[in-house]
């Protein structure tokens, strides 16, 4: 699922370019944008936190999927939004999120 995901939002964001960091996979504009963030969990069964570099209040959040951590000090380098990405169904919907970053 992972690969798929950081394949999904290359091919929708020609742009952007991906590179790997210590804890996560980020995806960036240019030489300091950052948009996104993947990061594995291990934790109940496996899945994929997506932090987004917009907060909860302005992102177009249909599906409520969005979860604000701004209060426990963003999640990731400046990712004050994060998406809980648990099965392949689920990734339309994350990357019309993170279309808006």
């Amino acid at each position: 699922m992972f690969e798929e995901i950081r394949e999904s939002i290359l091919n929708a964001n020609p742009s952007w370019e991906s590179y790997i960091a210590k804890y996560y996979v980020g995806f960036k504009s240019g030489k300091r944008k950052l948009h996104a963030v993947l990061e594995g969990r291990t934790s109940n069964g496996g899945w994929i936190a997506v932090g987004l570099a917009k907060s909860v209040d302005e992102l177009i959040d249909p599906e409520a999927m969005c979860q604000d951590k701004r209060t426990q000090g963003g999640f990731g380098p400046g990712m004050p939004t994060y998406v809980a990405l648990r099965n392949i169904d689920d990734i339309p919907a994350v990357l019309d999120l993170i279309k808006q970053c």
